[in-house]
């Protein structure tokens, strides 16, 4: 059955083993503001949900364990694309920790508010241990989200989850890469086209000199 959230519009699915909703946070995590895993699709990712291979988020760096059975199923593409897909989630693994943060389906947390939370905790393990009165002290993470983000690092499979991240080596440690305050203070909206940036390349430099 269907439950509507609190007092808001949302209407959601009550059932937290729908195989739908494991494919949208599956989608979500390899997206290319998450992991970034280019060329893992629905399509794959579909086929690998009905055939077992993948139950949660970690089920994906698992998948190079089982690389022959896959290839003799044939749910990746012959043996050349499999092993192109398993590099690419074999890189995935590096990527800047707010990435991964904005991947794992956090109530109320999109890009923006990953970076905010990494840049302020700095690593996966102390954002963990943050009680929801830390995370009210950053200026863009409202009651609301607090509680979002304590209640999921409470809870058992996430905590797991995290364990499963660090035993693949995932990144859980924040990039440090401001290059300056000239933008301390300021917040950027960007629309349209840049002579010379895309938005993405300009975002980044407003946010390496300290602005939002």
């Amino acid at each position: 059955p269907t439950i509507q959230i609190g007092d808001s519009a949302d209407i959601k699915c009550s059932n937290e083993a729908c195989r739908s909703k494991l494919v949208k946070r599956l989608l979500n995590f390899v997206s290319r503001d998450a992991m970034n895993m280019k060329g893992f699709g629905v399509e794959y990712i579909s086929a690998l949900v009905d055939r077992g291979y993948l139950s949660s988020m970690e089920d994906i760096y698992l998948l190079a364990e089982k690389r022959d059975e896959l290839i003799a199923d044939g749910l990746l593409g012959k043996e050349k694309n499999t092993d192109k897909l398993l590099a690419i989630i074999n890189e995935s693994k590096s990527v800047d920790a707010y990435r991964v943060i904005a991947g794992m389906n956090i109530p109320n947390v999109g890009v923006s508010s990953a970076k905010s939370l990494m840049q302020h905790f700095l690593n996966v393990d102390a954002l963990m241990n943050a009680s929801e009165d830390d995370l009210l002290a950053l200026d863009d993470i409202g009651e609301v989200t607090a509680k979002s983000i304590y209640d999921f690092f409470h809870k058992e499979e996430n905590i797991l989850m995290i364990n499963a991240f660090k035993a693949a080596g995932v990144n859980l440690i924040a990039e440090q890469h401001v290059s300056g305050d000239q933008f301390a203070g300021m917040t950027f909206c960007i629309t349209g086209t840049l002579p010379t940036l895309g938005r993405k390349e300009a975002a980044d430099f407003i946010e390496t000199h300290g602005g939002k």
